[in-house]
């Protein structure tokens, strides 16, 4: 596409020299042959990199510069001078195959001229691959002390380096030996982890104490009213404070208004009432907590167009957004300021019939809130738009003066594909215009647009580009002027 605009802007720009020049009756239309292009031999060939550092099994693709750049032939050739050490393909592409050092030389078709690349290969590094402990889970008691044995594979890994670390350090201690100590009730995770790779390996260690049962549970809220999707934590106290088994567990009555995690965090869902419970000592203590969920009423509504623009026949789907979000009642009603216009149906549709414009307004049954678009129904003429885009200019007195360059760009804001036929320079004070220039008629689909570029060729005031397309077959213009 790049090219074809080139071309059309190249042509375009010929086109109006040619026809300035064909009103001054100066030039003589017939162009030079060009000359036949000479060989250009190849001078020098370059790599990118002189030397590289691979370890056994890796590769990497070097890049070669052949200079002069406009040289006839570009062609060259990869070898290897040790094949065994380290392979290039076709591409410059090197693989190392084993320890040892070797040369990559590229050698140019023409003229035989050569580069070169050390490469040294290093032996494969042997990773860890895993590590094994001799015990993954164990129970302890406050005060216990127990050594974990871990090994990695391979046995020849060359840095079999590990780190002991511990998920609770409250409740359990382990040394950089995997000697392990209970420290107080509760469950811990020893992580074991490689240097190398960062493999792991884990023990469950659960520490046991004399058992303290839960007497009782309080809550921070025995009642609330909630919004529909508003949401709220209830936090819960046990006593005593340092029961053996502090596990809650959470419960609703009725899951259809209201949800409730294992943290006690409680959404509010649909309308209605249900109770919190939550329990301990396997179901033996509970509390309670009344959840009211109350209506959430609409406070606004907004529209995804404020405005837009179709042309006859045309149709626009208009979404409409209530505030807040959770709001229960939702619905919505459609209504438009002249149907002869435009129509709208109950799910927002519009639809274009005429030249013209009207409103469309949506309002909210809970509450009356409205939102309104404007619906500016227009022919193509309104849809397909001309400005100026870029330029490059001497003026003097208004007048453009030759040699100056001036962009200009034509977009369809329509759903419908048009032709782009000619470009025609106006004078802004004379109103005479140049010849017109064809530039193609190249479809310009919807949505999309076309630029070209024309260089002054004789002086000019502010001037006028005349656009002309056609759509459904009819001619139409529209028009752009440069000034400064």
């Amino acid at each position: 596409m790049k090219t074809l605009h080139s071309f059309f802007t190249f042509a375009l720009a010929m086109l109006v020299s040619l026809s300035f020049v064909a009103c001054g009756g100066d030039d003589d239309p017939t162009s030079d042959v060009p000359p036949t292009p000479t060989e250009v031999k190849v001078e020098s060939v370059t790599i990118n990199v002189s030397s590289l550092t691979l370890v056994e099994g890796d590769s990497q693709t070097i890049t070669v510069t052949i200079s002069p750049t406009n040289a006839t032939n570009k062609k060259y050739t990869f070898s290897s001078l040790n094949p065994e050490v380290a392979s290039v393909d076709e591409n410059g592409k090197i693989t190392a195959l084993k320890a040892g050092e070797t040369n990559i030389i590229v050698t140019s078709v023409d003229g035989k001229k050569t580069a070169s690349c050390t490469v040294k290969v290093e032996a494969k590094f042997i990773a860890v691959t895993s590590i094994t402990l001799d015990k993954t889970s164990i129970t302890l008691t406050e005060g216990e002390k127990i050594k974990i044995n871990a090994s990695v594979s391979p046995e020849d890994a060359t840095n079999p380096t590990l780190t002991w670390e511990v998920s609770d350090s409250n409740i359990v201690s382990v040394d950089s030996e995997g000697n392990v100590e209970a420290l107080k009730a509760g469950e811990a995770i020893i992580n074991v982890t490689s240097a190398d790779g960062k493999k792991t390996a884990t023990c469950n260690v659960i520490v046991e104490a004399k058992y303290i049962a839960v007497t009782s549970i309080t809550l921070d809220n025995t009642s609330v009213t909630l919004k529909v999707g508003e949401k709220i934590k209830i936090n819960a106290s046990l006593t005593p404070e340092d029961a053996t088994d502090p596990t809650l567990i959470w419960e609703v009555s009725n899951t259809d208004i209201v949800s409730v995690d294992n943290e006690g965090n409680v959404e509010a869902l649909k309308l209605g009432e249900a109770e919190i419970i939550v329990y301990a000592e396997n179901k033996s203590v509970q509390a309670t907590c009344k959840i009211s969920v109350i209506p959430e009423a609409v406070t606004g509504i907004s529209l995804s167009d404020e405005k837009i623009k179709l042309m006859p026949g045309d149709t626009h789907q208009l979404s409409s957004t209530i505030t807040p979000e959770n709001a229960d009642d939702k619905s919505v009603t459609w209504s438009i300021k002249d149907s002869s216009i435009a129509s709208v149906d109950q799910n927002g549709l519009v639809t274009a019939k005429k030249i013209g414009e009207t409103i469309v307004t949506v309002t909210t049954k809970d509450g009356g809130f409205t939102a309104t678009c404007t619906i500016n129904v227009v022919d193509i003429t309104g849809m397909v738009t001309a400005k100026i885009s870029t330029s490059s200019t001497v003026s003097i007195n208004g007048y453009i003066q030759p040699g100056s360059s001036i962009g200009t760009y034509l977009s369809n804001e329509s759903r419908y594909n048009i032709i782009p036929k000619s470009l025609q320079l106006i004078d802004g004070l004379s109103g005479v215009g140049g010849n017109i220039m064809g530039i193609g008629e190249e479809i310009l689909a919807p949505g999309s647009g076309v630029g070209y570029s024309i260089t002054i060729k004789k002086a000019i005031y502010q001037p006028i580009i005349r656009w002309t397309y056609t759509y459904d077959d009819k001619e139409y213009t529209t028009d752009c002027q440069y000034s400064r």
